[in-house]
């Protein structure tokens, strides 16, 4: 009895370090497969979800609910409008009041009471044309807004500027000049109307100073 259970003891010792035939080589090829890449999915192991089930869900498209579709719809609305908005805004602001293809163009520059603000600060207001003409000078005049040229009107190509420091305008060549010496825009105010209040100037037309003193 000794002799036949140290067989057994010694088979089971012999059967740790001797594979079966065929057992090495299956091993072997499972060793290679996962150092190569992932072997093919076993039902027992991953279960009825699954690793494949889960990679599929997690790389498959999502399907976008209604708040996600409420919150893109309502977004596009928003940036539609915005553009129409500034559209409008800049279609108002260099459109003539009187669109014909001869007719002069008045420039909108902005409501009454923001450019009376502004001048309160002390100095004109300068405007660029945006048609490559010539800009202006926005002031008051007795209380009411002109708009002056800013080339001298004996000679559009001597400019003239607004010196704070004299509080005078001053010519290309450092003449000062009186208000009355300058050529004129005409502005004009819209009383009636959704625009009322607004400032336009006609930058086509050039008016000649008015020889009274400002």
């Amino acid at each position: 009895m000794a002799t036949g259970g140290g067989r057994h003891r010694g088979a089971l010792c012999t059967g740790r370090h001797v594979s079966q035939p065929g057992a090495g080589r299956a091993g072997s090829d499972r060793g290679r497969s996962s150092r190569i890449g992932p072997g093919p999915v076993e039902p027992d192991r991953t279960g009825a979800g699954g690793l494949s089930t889960l990679a599929a869900d997690h790389n498959g498209g999502v399907a976008m609910t209604r708040s996600d579709r409420k919150l893109i719809l309502v977004t596009t609305a928003a940036l539609i409008a915005a553009g129409l908005f500034f559209a409008g805004v800049l279609v108002f602001a260099t459109r003539t009041t009187s669109p014909t293809a001869n007719g002069p163009v008045a420039l909108y520059i902005g409501p009454q009471d923001a450019i009376q603000e502004k001048l309160d600060e002390g100095s004109p207001l300068y405007f660029a044309n945006p048609f490559g003409g010539r800009g202006f000078w926005v002031d008051r005049e007795n209380g009411v807004l002109v708009a002056y040229d800013v080339g001298r009107y004996d000679d559009p190509e001597c400019s003239v500027r607004w010196r704070g420091r004299v509080n005078s305008y001053m010519d290309c060549e450092g003449g000062l000049l009186t208000q009355a010496e300058l050529g004129r825009r005409p502005l004009t105010i819209l009383e009636t109307g959704p625009r009322a209040g607004s400032v336009l100037v006609d930058v086509d037309t050039l008016e000649p100073p008015t020889g009274a003193t400002g």
